[in-house]
């Protein structure tokens, strides 16, 4: 993939993604919060085939959006951030021709 295309459009993808699974992470998180759940009682997470049903606005998604679910369980909120604020800084860098975009490209992989 990054030797047949602009690392700038890779980056705009990789911009993409990130923003769709913070987005669904953010809602994952805010629907786990509402569980219930108070003193005394320990909170039950929803399996992520159920999660991903409740988050889907039409029930033809609900399959997507666990593949997703499954892709970022392992990460937080603020970890997806960093990302993207991390991706945003390196295209700036690139867009202002500080770095050569496979450079930046490389670091973000890398990092």
């Amino acid at each position: 993939m990054l030797s047949r295309q602009n690392a700038i459009q890779i980056m705009a993808a990789l911009q993409t993604f990130l923003s769709r699974w913070l987005q669904l992470k953010s809602d994952a998180d805010k629907l786990q919060a509402k569980l219930p759940g108070g003193a005394g009682v320990q909170r039950k997470s929803l399996p992520i085939n159920e999660l991903a049903r409740r988050l889907a606005p039409d029930g033809r998604s609900a399959w997507m959006i666990q593949q997703n679910l499954e892709r970022i369980k392992n990460l937080t909120a603020e970890q997806l951030a960093a990302k993207k604020v991390q991706l945003c800084a390196l295209e700036r860098m690139v867009k202002f021709g500080e770095m050569p975009d496979y450079q930046a490209l490389t670091i973000f992989i890398a990092a």
